[in-house]
């Protein structure tokens, strides 16, 4: 019967790269949400001035 064994480092390399990835997941979210942050006040303001992406000037 054949033993296996994974190596403390091994376990650590593929618990360092989980790490990283669930980083850059979060990176990621939160870039969105600031975006979509940015995007909407952005709107806001063009509603309350009249300017911008909302206003309407056909005839």
């Amino acid at each position: 019967m054949a033993v296996t064994s994974t190596s403390s480092t091994d376990m650590g390399s593929v618990a360092v790269d989980a790490l990283k990835k669930s980083i850059e997941v979060n990176e990621q979210t939160a870039l969105k949400i600031i975006e979509g942050a940015v995007k909407e006040s952005k709107q806001n303001t063009a509603q309350k001035t009249g300017l911008g992406t909302l206003l309407n000037i056909s005839g």
